[in-house]
C-alpha cells in the first residue's frame, strides 16, 4: 500500500483532547480508515461497485509519497500490539 498527496498518519500526541487533557498516545491511521471505508462501500460480492470517490475528507495535503514503512507504528509504541505481546502470567 502506498499513499501520495496527503499524510497517511495524523499524530495527535501533544494536542489537547475535548476535555483539555494532553493526548499522549493517539496516532490516527487516516489512509487505512479511508481504504476501509471504500472497501466497505465497494463490497466483495454482488455489490458491483467498482470505485468509490471520497470527497471533502479532512486531510493534511502535501507533495509527499509514502510507502508501507511510513504508515507503520513501531510495535513497542502501539497500544494494541503491546497488549498482544505483553508477558502473560499462567
Amino acid at each position: 500500500m502506498a499513499v501520495a498527496g496527503f499524510k497517511p498518519i495524523r499524530d495527535y500526541r501533544g494536542n489537547k483532547d475535548l476535555y483539555g487533557k494532553t493526548i499522549t498516545i493517539t496516532r490516527h491511521a487516516v489512509a487505512d480508515d479511508l481504504a476501509s471505508a471504500a472497501h466497505f462501500l465497494m463490497g466483495e460480492s454482488t455489490e458491483k461497485t467498482p470505485i468509490v470517490l471520497i470527497k471533502d475528507a479532512n486531510l493534511d495535503f502535501d507533495d509527499g509519497v509514502y510507502g508501507p514503512s511510513d504508515m507503520m507504528i513501531p510495535t513497542k509504541e502501539c497500544i494494541f500490539m503491546g497488549t498482544f505481546l505483553a508477558d502473560r502470567r499462567d
